[in-house]
């Protein structure tokens, strides 16, 4: 009897060993499927969100950089200002086609060529850009106490600030940061960079104080020496 009991016992404690084992094994499968599959789940989203991302967003972002800031600019007449739009080519016409062509362009190149030149010369005025600024003391007021100069040309800055930024508008980080975010429509209620003055002069000024002494001071950031996208 004691026999029996012994090789039941050893048979339940075989059995439990082979149940566990079969066990770790099947959750073992199951755990390396589901691996399988989340791996594939996470290679198809980065995979869709690499085709969604645009194209000029790379281009964008090297502009922090100086000097492909700069070559950017020396290869933008070779490439449109679109956020990775590539120009098409057009199809080499044929000899018929290119003789009309060439006399329509001829008839019209004396007035289009006027045109292009003025909206060119518009377009660049707008862009950011020092102008100037005459300050008349007595027309401000200031003539009373102020002797000597009776005004002055102080300057100032006006335009917009264009995509992308180069390095002629001097443009910090942080303001090329904001064009690509102001470009991209990535933040709600973010504006273009402002056009302002980023390098200041100082002048003297002869002048009255309180007690009718004649001063001679040294007045600085009054004369703007430069402007940038800020």
């Amino acid at each position: 009897m004691s026999i029996i009991i012994f090789l039941s016992s050893q048979a339940s404690i075989y059995l439990s060993i082979y149940l566990s084992i079969y066990l770790f094994i099947y959750l073992s499968i199951c755990l390396s499927f589901c691996y399988q599959e989340i791996k594939r789940d996470i290679l198809r989203h980065e995979q869709q969100t690499k085709q969604e991302r645009s194209p000029g967003l790379q281009k964008a972002i090297r502009l922090l950089n100086e000097k492909e800031r700069t070559e950017y600019q020396q290869q933008k007449h070779g490439s449109s200002w679109g956020l990775g739009f590539k120009r098409k080519r057009r199809s080499a016409p044929n000899s018929r086609q290119a003789t009309e062509s060439h006399e329509r362009r001829n008839s019209t190149s004396g007035s289009s060529h006027g045109r292009n030149r003025r909206t060119l010369f518009r377009r660049k005025r707008r862009n950011c850009a020092r102008y100037e600024m005459y300050v008349d003391f007595n027309a401000i007021g200031w003539s009373g106490w102020i002797i000597s100069p009776k005004g002055y040309n102080a300057y100032h800055c006006s335009g917009p600030c264009p995509f992308p930024l180069g390095q002629s508008h001097r443009p910090t980080n942080h303001a090329t940061v904001q064009s690509i975010v102001h470009a991209l429509r990535a933040g709600k209620n973010v504006l273009t960079p402002c056009c302002v003055p980023d390098k200041l002069y100082s002048i003297s000024l002869l002048y009255f104080d309180d007690q009718e002494n004649v001063i001679l001071k040294l007045y600085e950031d009054m004369v703007a020496a430069s402007c940038g996208c800020h």
